[in-house]
């Protein structure tokens, strides 16, 4: 697969989840995890932390954390703005756990730590790392949407 593949196939997973098409989603993520690559999966999912992290910096605008300055941002400040399934359920699971922490690890610049959290679920391997994946797009999608909501913009609308 080639780069222009593997990013047209990240795009369309984030839309997908965005337009809530999990089945979708999980489909591209599927041809970027099974084309034998881990490191597209590590970049895949450092491109689905990328858009929440800029998704959290439109959301809480002058008081996002500055990790230059010392700040950090912290799980409990992506909770309220996450996935309303898993608000609402009150379950945690092991992929969920995995997504919060890729995410903050790479909101914080912290790339040793969200490397370690990817590298621990791909030694797992197999479906774990995709329902892993799975959870971070669907969490990335939910921070978007809610940039959306926000900013009163209309996802994947002519800026």
């Amino acid at each position: 697969m080639s780069t222009d593949q593997a990013a047209q196939h990240i795009y369309a997973a984030l839309a997908a989840q965005m337009g809530g098409d999990a089945d979708t989603a999980a489909e591209h993520i599927q041809a970027v995890a099974l084309d034998g690559d881990i490191n597209r999966v590590y970049g895949m999912c450092c491109a689905f932390a990328y858009a929440a992290h800029h998704s959290l910096q439109i959301l809480f605008g002058d008081q996002a954390p500055q990790p230059e300055r010392g700040e950090m941002w912290i799980v409990r400040q992506l909770e309220p703005e996450l996935r309303p399934d898993r608000r609402d359920s009150g379950v945690t699971t092991a992929e969920d756990l995995f997504s919060l922490r890729f995410i903050v690890a790479y909101a914080n610049g912290d790339h040793d730590t969200d490397e370690a959290v990817f590298t621990a679920a791909a030694q797992i391997g197999g479906e774990h790392l995709v329902r892993c994946v799975a959870a971070l797009v669907a969490d990335a999608a939910g921070l978007c949407n809610a940039g959306h909501a926000h900013l009163g913009t209309t996802p994947g609308a002519a800026a």
